[in-house]
């Protein structure tokens, strides 16, 4: 957690980027300490994080797209559906539904390794089974993203990685100015709901 604002020396200034420089290249295989920092909640590409290991953190450089993300991914953990529909896709942030289905409700989305966002039915139908950045559902309604979770049964993501959805939408981007993100825990309760800005 970044602690309240201070005035610190340039000298001072110079020492912290060298720890963050060590901690950055020993956790992350990263040198540059403006990533790090950045990704703490202090420094140029900063956003506020709430309850985010520092380990699990998902770095993202807004300028860079999904090339910005350094990858956790998820894996699936039971046999591949093969009962589930794709409905649609994200495509440079625009929602485009398969036939005469609606950009309106409650999909489950998969974002796959390379950035694609898929919207059905079934998590692992939708991404055969692979690795994913992200999975959950998300709710549509007058044609923006407005509710974001981590609801998926084959992907468990945890509130680690749950709680960079936000993140990992922009880097792909997508739009997620109205979307309220609800991070569920093992048990299925929330344990953070991060407002729209």
């Amino acid at each position: 957690m970044v602690g309240p604002a201070e005035e610190i020396s340039e000298e001072r200034f110079a020492k912290r980027i060298t720890t963050w420089q060590v901690v950055s290249a020993l956790l992350f295989n990263s040198t540059d300490p403006y990533s790090a920092i950045g990704n703490m909640g202090v420094g140029p590409y900063a956003e506020e994080r709430e309850n985010v290991g520092m380990v699990a953190m998902l770095f993202v450089n807004p300028e860079a797209g999904a090339e910005g993300l350094e990858r956790k991914l998820l894996t699936n953990i039971l046999p591949v559906s093969t009962e589930g529909k794709l409905l649609g896709s994200i495509v440079d942030g625009k929602i485009l539904m398969n036939g005469s289905t609606k950009a309106s409700g409650t999909f489950d989305f998969v974002i796959t390794e390379s950035g694609k966002t898929l919207l059905g039915r079934k998590h692992t139908f939708l991404s055969k089974g692979s690795n994913v950045l992200a999975a959950g559902e998300l709710k549509i309604r007058g044609g923006n993203i407005v509710n974001i979770n981590n609801l998926s049964g084959h992907y468990l993501p945890g509130p680690d990685i749950a709680n960079t959805y936000l993140d990992i939408f922009k880097a792909v981007n997508i739009n997620v100015s109205k979307a309220h993100l609800k991070v569920y825990n093992s048990q299925g309760q929330i344990i953070n709901h991060v407002l729209p800005k």
